[in-house]
């Protein structure tokens, strides 16, 4: 795909402030991209792309011999329209001129993102909305807990009049999850459709990857360790059949569906918020015949396997409008979530 860039720029070789125009790959847009600053009437700022090599004879390119190819002059004037550039900025200030209601650009923004600030949008914009939700005395699920990221967060929201029902399995991570108090109520086994022994999975350094299902074809070169473990449908769990739940979080690393087939009875008795991982056409069904829809963190309804976020909200279909559009993420509270994001680290104080 080839995309139009317009810059005035200082090149690396050539007349000062000489106007360039590129014709790019997708690739190559989005490495231009880190260079180039926005000012707030949407004009690109002078800047200089980042080359490869210093190129010569006065062409501005990727270097000899690159696969990329060169970055070639162009005689016409880019229009203003193409507001896709936008997209694909990597900093806080890049997001001025994004339009947080347009969900291609939306999504396209967070798909730029690294795997690390993917993840800590999606992390965050889950307890945003969950904050929204429970109040002090509720009883919450916590299914897939692992370090108690979400746990800890719960058990201040319920306070002591409430319960957190924290799920998991890997026995390395129970003295943590403990620690929030004992207003946490930990089952030490994975939640599914069945009783049944299980194996659990986990990379080495890597806890959160933790699954019932073997992921070492995805991590050839990490050591995956072994553990039996039980797995009990929470449908089952004598303790928990006159539980009122108000809200349950699922991550359970690709075993969400059998862990919704575990606990059809509570979800048509409780009717909780739901927020969980993996979203699919199969678990869209079957949160459906119970009367749920299944709606972007970002705000948007998802009829297929096409959310933004990795995480997705199932609320009831009775609930008013206007309550879902209150607890689905709004402009401002994404555009703050992306410059989070966006915003590199603070140094480190010297030792």
């Amino acid at each position: 795909v080839d995309m139009t860039l317009s810059t005035s720029a200082r090149p690396l070789v050539g007349p000062p402030r000489a106007t360039r125009r590129a014709t790019i790959r997708r690739s190559e847009l989005l490495k231009g991209l880190a260079a180039v600053r926005y000012v707030p009437d949407g004009r690109p700022a002078p800047c200089r792309l980042p080359t490869e090599s210093q190129p010569s004879g006065g062409e501005m390119g990727y270097g000899a011999g690159s696969a990329r190819g060169s970055l070639r002059r162009r005689p016409r004037r880019m229009k203003t329209r193409h507001r896709n550039v936008m997209r694909h900025v990597r900093s806080p200030r890049g997001l001025e001129m994004l339009n947080l209601n347009d969900r291609v650009a939306v999504s396209e923004t967070i798909g730029r993102l690294n795997p690390v600030q993917q993840h800590d949008v999606n992390e965050a914009a889950t307890r945003v909305i969950y904050t929204k939700i429970v109040t002090p005395g509720d009883v919450v699920f916590d299914c897939g807990a692992n370090c108690g990221l979400h746990t800890r967060n719960l058990v201040s929201l319920v306070g002591p009049a409430g319960r957190v029902h924290a799920f998991e399995p890997n026995p390395e991570l129970f003295a943590t999850i403990l620690a929030f108090g004992p207003t946490v109520r930990l089952w030490p086994f994975a939640v599914g459709d069945a009783l049944a022994i299980r194996t659990l999975f986990t990379p080495e350094g890597l806890d959160g990857w933790a699954s019932l299902t073997d992921i070492s074809p995805l991590l050839e070169d990490r050591r995956i360790a072994q553990r039996t473990t039980i797995q009990v449908p929470i449908d089952d769990l004598t303790e928990l059949r006159d539980a009122e739940v108000r809200f349950a979080k699922i991550d359970v690393e690709r075993n969400e569906l059998p862990a919704l087939r575990g606990m059809l009875g509570l979800l048509a008795r409780c009717r909780p918020v739901i927020i969980l991982e993996s979203i699919n056409a199969e678990i869209i069904g079957l949160l459906a015949g119970l009367g749920y829809g299944v709606w972007d963190l970002t705000g948007t309804r998802v009829e297929n396997n096409e959310a933004i976020l990795p995480n997705a909200a199932a609320l009831p279909e009775d609930m008013p409008p206007e309550r879902v559009a209150e607890l689905l993420l709004s402009t401002d509270e994404l555009r703050e979530l992306l410059e989070e994001a966006l915003r590199p680290p603070e140094p480190e104080a010297p030792a």
